[in-house]
């Protein structure tokens, strides 16, 4: 994925980490938000944060079925950015 893609998009970038209470509390209502508004164009990137265990971002993206992208920001210069 580039800017290029989200370009002419709505799109959430969510900055999260498996091991953060709040952000997992709030998936379900990142994940209703994008269902809802999908078909208009909306779109969501979960980043996972680089000291969340690529492991546990995979294990909970699969067994919460995301339905959108998530990236893992393993050296964090998504963050940064």
């Amino acid at each position: 994925q580039s800017a290029a893609d989200f370009k002419g998009k709505v799109t959430l970038v969510n900055f999260w980490a498996t091991s953060c209470v709040t952000c997992v509390a709030e998936m379900p209502k990142v994940i209703a938000t994008y269902e809802k508004y999908k078909a208009q164009g909306y779109d969501t990137v979960a980043v996972a944060m680089s000291y969340d265990p690529p492991a546990y971002v995979v294990n909970y993206a699969q067994t919460r079925k995301l339905p959108f992208k998530v990236a893992i920001d393993n050296t964090g210069a998504v963050a940064r950015a």
